[in-house]
This record gives structure tokens, C-alpha cells and sequence, in this order.
């Protein structure tokens, strides 16, 4: 299933997909499990590196990053 997305340096928009999976986890935070999945994908308009953490519980979840902000 194909899912799309705007990118966070050049804002065009991009498809992505559980293809772009390249880790899938599982933290225990207190007890709580969660089930973390790891997205890379490279913009298809400024070809930048972005990556997405989906199910890991903080302010980031669920969002693109460059890999720059990341490492900042």
C-alpha cells in the first residue's frame, strides 16, 4: 500500500511504503512494549535522506527528518 507524504526540506510531495522498512524492533519502555518501525527513503525531488520512526513514543514519532536534523 502506497502512502504520501510532503518532504520537510523541499515540501514536494513523495510516495512511500512498508517497502521502505529497513528495521523493525521492539522496545519496552516501564513494562509497555512497542512495536518500532524504522523508514528511510530518499526524496525523489531533492534527493535528500529522510527517515521516520512510527509506534516509539515521543514528539518525533511518526514524522520526516532529513538525516541532517536527525544528527543535529
Amino acid at each position: 500500500m502506497m502512502k504520501s507524504d510532503s518532504c520537510p526540506n523541499c515540501e514536494n510531495s513523495f510516495d512511500f511504503s512498508r517497502d521502505d522498512v529497513y528495521l523493525k524492533t521492539t522496545l519496552s519502555i516501564e513494562g509497555k512494549k512497542y512495536r518500532i518501525y524504522h523508514f528511510k527513503k530518499l526524496c525523489s525531488n531533492c534527493n535528500k535522506l529522510l527517515v521516520m520512526n512510527i509506534g516509539k513514543p515521543g514528539e518525533d514519532n511518526g514524522k520526516w527528518i532529513t538525516e541532517k536534523q536527525k544528527d543535529n
